[in-house]
Formats: structure tokens, C-alpha cells, sequence
């Protein structure tokens, strides 16, 4: 399997408009995001999760809305720092039945929590975003509480070639235009780390435990910051 080895350029995505935060909305809902859902909710029914939870960028909040539904026992909290997601993210709460989840608008470089405020934090999709990865982490594991568990996931720039052939094909054929228009997923994928670059960032910050699964196009990260 050839592997893609490139350097990473966030400028080739652009800033997502009101227009695409609505058409990322819509596309949320369809099947591939769908099984995004079920795995990040697979991998956090390992840890039995109750307390505080945190997405930190987390779009429309289809996912924190999903795991609040799933674990009635977490109070979740979604943090992005796109005043038209949060937005959005409000109307798709008041459209579930989910009463244990809210959004905030922030940065997930400065956070607006206090420390060991959270149990989990997870993300996805959202580190290709982030100017300062090491910075954003040390901030994760700032708010986590002792014992307090990150899972992230994202794409990863060293994927195989065939997965970043298929994201040109869904781009050209498949993806709105107003996300097309932001060049969003070629684009997600030139401003994505690679394994070994996740791996520098999670081992600059003191958490135990810390371990990547890597798939063809993307990847999972697990870590633990010491009870």
C-alpha cells in the first residue's frame, strides 16, 4: 500500500462560511458521518463514561448531541470557536430530545473552563484545524481531570493514496459547492498531520497511556492524563 508523503499546507482549506457551515450541517447526517458517530461512541462505551465531557470543535454538535443521547449520565459540552456552528449546533439541540448537552463558542488554544474541569474531551475532525497543536493539547490536558481521558480522531496526511484519490473524486462529484467552494476536503487532508506527527504533539505533553490506531485515511488517538 503506497503511502502519501506531502507537506502539510493548512492554506489550501479555506474559512468555512455560514453557507458551508449549513451544507457541513446537512452533510453530517449521511452515512459516513453516521459511522463516524458509532465508533467514537463504541470506543467511549470501553470506559463506562460519566461526569463532564467536552467536544473541543465541535461543529454543528451532531456528535456531542449523539453521545449526550447515549450517556445520560454525562453532562457534555461542545467548544468551536465558529460563531455559525455553535449556531447551528443550538438549533439541532433544540431539535432533540438531548437535555444534558450545551455549546459554548471558544478556542480550543485558551479555553474558557477552569482546570480539571472534564472527565473526557474528545474531537473530530477538528485537529486539522488547529494553528498550535502542542499548545491546543496542553490545553486539553489542562482542563481533563486527574484520570481524565482524551479520544481524538482525524485525518492523517501519510494515508494511503487511494484514500486521497477517493476524497479528489468526492470533492469534484459529491460534496456541496459551498464546501467545495472552501476546497474542505482535499483541503482537511493537506492541513492533516501524520501518525508520527500526532504522536510528537500527544508526547510533549505528560499523558500516560497515550497510543494512535491508524486506518488508511485517518486516525484514532487515545490518552490519559495521571490520576
Amino acid at each position: 500500500m503506497l503511502h502519501m508523503n506531502i507537506e502539510r499546507d493548512p492554506t489550501r482549506e479555506g474559512e468555512e462560511d455560514a453557507e458551508a457551515v449549513l451544507a457541513y450541517d446537512r452533510s453530517c447526517g449521511l452515512f459516513p458521518f453516521q459511522i463516524l458517530r458509532r465508533m467514537v461512541l463504541r470506543r467511549l462505551k470501553r470506559f463506562n463514561p460519566e461526569g463532564a465531557l467536552m467536544d473541543a470543535g465541535c461543529g454543528p454538535g451532531q456528535l456531542a448531541i449523539a453521545i449526550a443521547g447515549k450517556f445520560p449520565r454525562l453532562k457534555v459540552t461542545g467548544l468551536d470557536n465558529n460563531p455559525d456552528m455553535i449556531a447551528a449546533a443550538l438549533r439541532n439541540r433544540t431539535r432533540s430530545s438531548a437535555g444534558n448537552v450545551d455549546f459554548l463558542f471558544g478556542d480550543v488554544h485558551q479555553m474558557p473552563f477552569g482546570d480539571s474541569s472534564f472527565d473526557f474531551v474528545v474531537s473530530t475532525l477538528s485537529l486539522h484545524h488547529w494553528q498550535e497543536a502542542r499548545r491546543a493539547f496542553a490545553e486539553i490536558f489542562r482542563v481533563l481531570k486527574p484520570g481524565g481521558r482524551l479520544l481524538l480522531m482525524d485525518l492523517r496526511r501519510d494515508g494511503a493514496r487511494w484514500w486521497f484519490y477517493l476524497l479528489v473524486l468526492m470533492q469534484r462529484f459529491a460534496v456541496p459547492a459551498a464546501i467545495r467552494r472552501t476546497n474542505g476536503a482535499v483541503g482537511s487532508f493537506y492541513a492533516s498531520y501524520t501518525v508520527a506527527e500526532l504522536e510528537g504533539s500527544l508526547g510533549s505533553i505528560p499523558f500516560q497511556d497515550a497510543a494512535i490506531e491508524p486506518a488508511p485515511g485517518w486516525m484514532f488517538a487515545l490518552a490519559r492524563k495521571a490520576p
